[in-house]
């Protein structure tokens, strides 16, 4: 700072023209320097004095409190550390015999080396991992399989839809986990849908089956050469007969047929 000082007063003094310029400026950067130092060495003895003042309450009127405030923070610091080194020490114990056992199930000598016993066991959960998804990759497929061959009995079924829509989604999922197939599972989600259906599929059929059945009868000549279209067409109930139609029946009772109100037609 000095030499910086000097320097700059010499090249002041160098470039004035008259010995009077650079007295002044000599004198007023020696002046600005002693500020600055008076300044510096202010500040330091009032940061001196304190300390001088600190060391003297503690070491002499407030020794005593001092130090007992001082022990009683050491004190719960060290009781603290103790406490926390004690439950690391306990927790340790505890998974000594655990760490032992991974380390001999991944083929690990030192039972201490967590870090290989954590990264086995990583590697372990991700062959775990790849090993479900390979699984059930696998049966997802068969399910699609079997989606195809249920299509071609009931061609309304979506698998897609069976297993998301919200009203049946999750009992269809259920099904299928539990190892049924899907065709099963879909019959047992719409068993009344499916019952229905058939049910109304066979009055159909046997509806049809009686009509054409009638028709050929009706085509049929009788014993006479006439035809019984007149006779049977329109007799729906057993109580509409007429005599020759009863005359029918009671032969057909005679040979020992089993007539009823459901199967009358087929004697006439």
């Amino acid at each position: 700072m000095n030499k910086y000082i000097d320097s700059a007063i010499q090249l002041f003094a160098e470039q004035s023209s008259d010995g009077a310029f650079a007295s002044s400026n000599e004198s007023q950067v020696a002046s600005d320097t002693g500020s600055e130092m008076n300044g510096g060495a202010n500040n330091n003895t009032a940061d001196e004095n304190r300390a001088a003042d600190f060391n003297k309450l503690i070491n002499g009127q407030y020794k005593a409190e001092y130090q007992s405030a001082l022990e009683n923070a050491l004190s719960k610091r060290l009781k603290t550390s103790n406490r926390r080194l004690a439950e690391s020490q306990a927790l340790k114990e505890q998974l000594t015999p655990l760490f032992e056992e991974l380390a001999q199930r991944y083929s690990i000598e030192d039972a201490n080396d967590i870090e290989a016993i954590i990264s086995a066991s990583q590697n372990e959960r991700r062959l775990e991992s790849a090993r479900i998804e390979g699984e059930f990759r696998a049966r997802f497929d068969g399910w699609l399989k079997e989606a195809e061959q249920t299509k071609h009995k009931y061609p309304s079924f979506d698998f897609d839809y069976e297993s998301s829509n919200e009203a049946t989604g999750e009992a269809f999922r259920k099904l299928l986990n539990s190892g049924i197939d899907v065709e099963t599972a879909y019959t047992v989600i719409h068993r009344n849908e499916i019952m229905g259906g058939a049910m109304q599929y066979a009055y159909k059929t046997a509806k049809q089956e009686m009509a054409d059945a009638r028709t050929s009868r009706m085509n049929r000549p009788n014993e006479n050469g006439t035809s019984q279209m007149h006779s049977s067409a329109i007799i729906d109930d057993i109580s509409k007969l007429r005599p020759e139609q009863r005359k029918l029946i009671k032969a057909a009772v005679s040979r020992g047929e089993k007539v009823s109100a459901e199967n009358f037609r087929k004697f006439l």
